[in-house]
């Protein structure tokens, strides 16, 4: 349970808090996110946090490690996928606009070859979203996706480089 002191106490560290967390994530909204979750999180475990020790140091432990979690979480999700676009527009030499289009409409009609549910989550990375965005809009495991989206680039890699 939190005590009054302790109120008081949160109250006063969140100018330090708000810009410690924009010092982690230089933007507003991730700096809020970061924020938050860390006055959160630090009310659920009030219960650890020993009376006579400094509660701005323990509240800035909290939010550095969920600031590297977090961190560590978004890298290990990156991946080495290459839009199949961008693959064209990037890795050939393509010396006018109507032969990249051509070349584009080429990987589009590879992509509508793939099953379904390739096509499914080849479309969802067209358009930015994350692994993890499209499993949970799919209702499907991160690992099926990214297993998907291994899969879809590699035949396409394998019938675009035959072309």
């Amino acid at each position: 349970m939190i005590t009054k002191k302790q109120t008081i106490e949160f109250n006063t560290l969140e100018p330090y808090l708000r810009g410690l967390a924009f010092s982690f994530t230089r933007n507003n909204v991730d700096a809020e996110d970061l924020y938050q979750e860390t006055i959160e999180r630090a009310i659920r475990k009030i219960h650890l946090f020993q009376e006579g020790t400094s509660l701005k140091n323990w509240s800035s432990t909290i939010m550095r490690n969920i600031f590297i979690n977090d961190y560590r979480k978004k890298k290990k999700m990156q991946t080495s996928y290459v839009e199949p676009g961008s693959y064209i527009h990037h890795t050939l030499a393509v010396s006018n606009k109507a032969e990249a289009h051509l070349e584009l409409e080429e990987v589009n009609k590879e992509i509508a070859k793939l099953p379904n549910d390739y096509q499914t989550i080849i479309d969802f990375v067209k358009y930015g979203y994350q692994y993890k965005e499209i499993a949970d809009k799919l209702q499907l495991p991160l690992g099926t996706i990214k297993s998907r989206i291994h899969f879809a680039r590699k035949k396409l890699n394998s019938r675009i480089s035959r072309a």
